[in-house]
């Protein structure tokens, strides 16, 4: 391989692995793994720092969507709460109602 194509990819794995870098510390996971994956493709694989930052980007990507899952979970979980309450405040008035009325009949005619 001639010199100058040597430096030409490893200038090309430094740039993309360092292009890498910053998109991860941004949150971009996607655009970082497909940064450090070209890095890895101009080496044949070999590059330890680009492996190492592909593999941090599968990892947040995936935390990010178990994160996702469980934020929607939760609000299903806080919507039913509110139906079901909603449910049980239109039920308990008649109910309240009813014992109300029970203790007033028990006063009324047990008590004499």
């Amino acid at each position: 391989m001639p010199r100058n194509a040597f430096v030409s990819i490893q200038r090309g794995m430094k740039g993309y692995n360092r292009a890498g870098a910053a998109m991860l510390s941004l949150g971009r996971y996607g655009d970082a793994r497909e940064m450090y994956q070209e890095a890895l493709m101009l080496d044949g694989g070999k590059n330890a720092v680009a492996k190492k930052g592909a593999a941090m980007c599968w990892e947040e990507e995936r935390r990010v969507k178990v994160r996702e899952m469980e934020l929607v979970k939760q609000r299903q979980q806080q919507q039913e709460e509110e139906e079901q309450k909603k449910e049980e405040e239109k039920v308990e008035g008649p109910v309240e109602n009813c014992h109300f009325l029970k203790v007033i009949f028990f006063y009324v005619f047990c008590s004499q």
